[in-house]
C-alpha cells in the first residue's frame, strides 16, 4: 500500500507521545503527491502516515520548524522538522478497504518513513458513512472535500457545547443540526429554549414542505395580545396548520415545590422549614378581601385571617386561624382555586413567629419574624414587578387543576405542555420552540431556573429510560445556566446541573449554546462530551476551554481566536479526530441577520466642506 508513493521524511527522534521527523531535502514544499490524490503538510494539523508494517500509524503535525545551525546535515541546506503525534492507525481490508481505528497508544520504531496520505485514506479518517445513524457537522476547513459526519447516538447521549462569540454562526450552527435531525427521524423530540425568538424562521412552512412529516409547535411565554376581531366563517373547514402557535401564562404553583424554592432562595435553617411549611398548606387558604392576608378555608363565623405584616394584635386569633388551617389540611378539605402568590407570604409569617406566651396565651415574636422578613419582601417585590407579572401568573386560579389542588398535578401537566409526554403519540409535536423574548435578562434565571427545576423533578419522578428520548436546546445559556452563588445553600442545588450529570440515564440530552462559557456553570460544562467551538477572544472564556481541552490539541484550539465566521473547532467523545470545519448553512436560516446599516441609513453621500 505504499509501493506507490515517495516518502516525505523518516522518524530521527521519540520523545515521549512526540515524534521528531526529518523532511527530505527533495522536497521544494511541503506538498506531496500519491497515487489517488495529493496530501498537503504546510502547517500544524495536518495528516501524514507512518510504516507501520501491516498497518499505517497516522499521525498529525504539532510544530513545522527549521533544525539549528548545529544539526545541518548538509553545507548550506538548513534541515526541516516537523514534530507530530499519533492519532490512530489504518489497516485495509481483505478487499482493499482501509479501516480507521482510534486509538493512539501505538507508537512507531525510528528510522520509519513517513508518507501522504491518499484522498481514500484522508476520507476513511475523517468521514463516517451517511446514514440515518450519523449526523452531518459540516465539512473540514482545509478542502471542503471531507464531510465531518458524527455518530448520533455518540453526540447526544454525552451533552453537546457550542460556543462562540455574538455573530459567529452558533444559532444556525444549532437551527442546522435541528434540521438535518428532523429531516431523518420521524419520533424525534426536540426542546428549544429561545431566548431571542430567532428560530421560528428556520422551522417555518418552508422547511415543512422539506420535511413534511415534521409537527412544529411554538409557545410564547408570557401573557396572550389583545384577542384580533374574530374572522367571519369559512364556507369550508380550515386546514389544520402546520405550526402550532400559543401562548403560556405560567401559573406560579404549577412550578411545584422544587421550582418555588429555587424562585424564592430561602435560607436553609429558618426560611426553609417556614416556606416548606407554606406550600404543603397553600391549598387550604383563600384570597380574603386584605391585600397582607388571606382565609383557612371554609373559615369560621370568628373570620380570623392569617396575615403577613407580623401585626402584635390579634395574635390569639391567628393562632386559632393556623389552628383551623391544620384541621382543614389533615381533613383534605381544599380550596375551590388556588390562591395569589401573596399567601406564601402570609403562611411563612405567622408560622415563623406566632409562639406561645405566658400572659396572653400567644403573640407575634417581631425577632422570628426577621428571619423570614427578607424572604417576605421578596415576594412581595415580584408581585410588585411588572416584568414578572408579564410572564408569571401570580393571582392564583384554576389552569393545570385535576380534581384537588394538587402542586404536584399541577407541575406534571405543565411539564407535559412545554417538555413533552412520557411517550411520542402520533400527534405529538416533534420540536417545541419556547419563545423567551418577553423575559427580561435579569429575571431569566428565576424563569427559566424554576422551570428547569420542575422539569428535573418530574423527570427523575419518571424514573430512568421512562421518558421519550428528548433534546434540550439552552441557547445564551449563560443569562440563566449560572454558577451558583455561595450565598445559596447546598439544598438549594441547581437542577441544571443535576440534569447534565444524570439526565442521559433519562434519556435527555443537553445543548448548551453560549458566548460566555465563562459564566456557566462548571459542573455543566464539564459533563459535555462534544465541544463546537467558533471563534472566542474573551481571555476567561479561552482559560474555560484550555480546561477542557486535551493536551494534544492545544496547537489546534490556539488559532480558536483567529477562526472566521461559521467555522469551528470541534472536538470531543463523538468526534474522530478533533479539527477545524466549516458549518454549513441552515435552510431556511433562522431570524439571526447583522443588521443592513447601509441599506437602512441609506447611501447617499454629503458633501459636508
Amino acid at each position: 500500500m505504499l509501493n506507490s508513493r515517495s516518502h516525505i521524511g523518516y522518524i530521527v527522534e521519540i520523545r515521549g507521545n512526540t515524534i521528531l521527523i526529518n523532511l527530505e531535502h527533495t522536497l521544494k514544499s511541503y506538498v506531496t503527491s500519491g497515487v489517488d490524490g495529493v496530501t498537503e503538510i504546510s502547517q500544524p494539523g495536518d495528516l501524514f502516515a507512518i510504516d507501520g508494517g501491516s498497518e499505517l500509524i497516522i499521525s498529525r503535525v504539532e510544530e513545522i520548524f527549521y533544525a539549528e545551525p548545529k544539526a545541518i546535515e548538509k553545507a548550506n541546506k538548513p534541515l526541516r522538522q516537523l514534530s507530530a503525534s499519533t492519532i490512530g492507525r489504518i489497516a485495509y481490508t481483505v478487499d482493499g478497504r482501509p479501516e480507521f481505528n482510534h486509538q493512539s497508544w501505538k507508537l512507531p520504531t525510528l528510522g520509519s518513513k513517513a508518507y501522504p496520505l491518499t484522498n481514500n485514506e484522508l476520507n476513511c479518517i475523517l468521514t463516517k458513512k451517511d446514514s440515518f445513524e450519523t449526523l452531518k457537522l459540516g465539512v473540514d476547513a482545509k478542502t471542503e472535500q471531507f464531510s465531518i459526519n458524527v455518530s448520533l447516538n455518540d453526540f447526544l447521549a454525552r451533552h453537546v457545547a457550542i460556543l462562540g462569540s455574538t455573530g459567529q454562526g452558533k444559532t444556525n450552527f444549532v437551527a442546522q443540526l435541528v434540521q438535518e435531525i428532523l429531516i431523518k427521524s420521524l419520533t424525534a423530540r426536540i426542546v428549544i429554549f429561545d431566548v431571542n425568538g430567532e428560530y421560528s424562521g428556520a422551522f417555518n412552512d418552508k422547511f415543512l414542505k422539506i420535511s413534511p412529516h415534521t409537527k412544529v409547535k411554538v409557545t410564547h411565554l408570557g401573557q396572550a395580545p389583545a384577542a384580533a376581531p374574530a374572522a367571519a366563517p369559512a364556507a369550508a373547514p380550515a386546514a389544520a396548520p402546520a405550526v402550532t402557535t400559543e401562548y403560556l401564562h405560567i401559573p406560579y404553583y404549577a412550578l411545584g415545590r422544587a421550582g418555588l424554592i429555587k424562585l424564592l432562595m430561602p435560607s436553609e435553617k429558618t426560611q426553609l422549614p417556614a416556606l416548606r411549611y407554606a406550600l404543603e398548606h397553600l391549598p387550604f387558604v383563600e384570597n380574603s378581601d386584605e391585600k397582607e392576608a388571606v382565609w383557612p378555608v371554609n373559615r369560621t363565623n370568628d373570620g380570623h385571617k392569617i396575615r403577613s405584616d407580623c401585626s402584635m394584635s390579634n395574635a390569639v386569633e391567628a393562632q386559632r386561624a393556623m389552628q383551623r388551617l391544620d384541621d382543614a389540611k389533615n381533613a383534605n378539605e381544599y380550596a375551590d382555586e388556588w390562591p395569589s402568590i401573596n399567601a406564601i407570604s402570609c403562611l411563612v409569617a405567622e408560622w415563623a413567629s406566632l409562639e406561645a406566651d405566658s400572659k396572653v396565651g400567644w403573640k407575634r415574636s417581631a425577632f422570628n419574624y426577621s428571619n423570614v422578613q427578607p424572604m417576605i419582601a421578596r415576594i412581595h417585590s415580584l408581585i410588585a414587578d411588572s416584568a414578572f407579572k408579564e410572564v408569571i401568573d401570580i393571582t392564583g386560579g384554576t389552569l393545570f387543576m385535576g380534581p384537588t389542588l394538587s402542586m404536584k398535578a399541577a407541575t406534571q401537566q405543565l411539564v407535559e405542555r412545554v417538555f413533552g409526554t412520557k411517550t411520542q403519540e402520533d400527534d405529538h409535536w416533534n420540536i417545541h420552540i419556547v419563545d423567551l423574548s418577553k423575559v427580561s435578562t435579569d429575571l431569566m434565571p428565576y424563569v427559566i431556573g424554576p422551570l428547569l427545576e420542575a422539569y428535573s423533578d418530574e423527570l427523575f419522578a419518571r424514573g430512568p429510560g421512562k421518558t421519550h428520548p428528548t433534546m434540550l436546546v439552552l441557547e445564551e445559556a449563560h443569562h440563566y445556566l449560572r454558577q451558583q452563588s455561595l450565598t445559596e445553600g447546598s439544598f438549594n442545588s441547581l437542577a441544571y446541573e443535576r440534569l447534565a450529570k444524570e439526565g442521559r440515564k433519562f434519556n435527555l440530552s443537553l445543548f448548551v449554546s453560549t458566548q460566555r462559557p465563562s459564566e456557566l456553570s462548571p459542573s455543566v460544562l464539564s459533563q459535555c462530551g462534544t465541544w463546537c467551538v467558533l471563534r472566542l477572544t474573551n481571555e476567561n472564556d479561552l482559560k474555560t476551554l484550555r480546561a477542557a481541552t486535551d493536551s494534544n490539541e492545544r496547537v489546534s484550539f490556539a488559532r480558536v481566536s483567529s477562526l472566521m465566521r461559521g467555522y469551528a473547532f470541534v472536538f470531543g467523545s463523538s468526534i474522530r479526530i478533533p479539527q477545524i470545519i466549516k458549518t454549513t448553512k441552515a435552510e431556511p436560516e433562522p431570524d439571526s441577520k447583522d443588521a443592513a446599516f447601509t441599506k437602512s441609513w441609506g447611501n447617499e453621500i454629503v458633501d459636508l466642506v
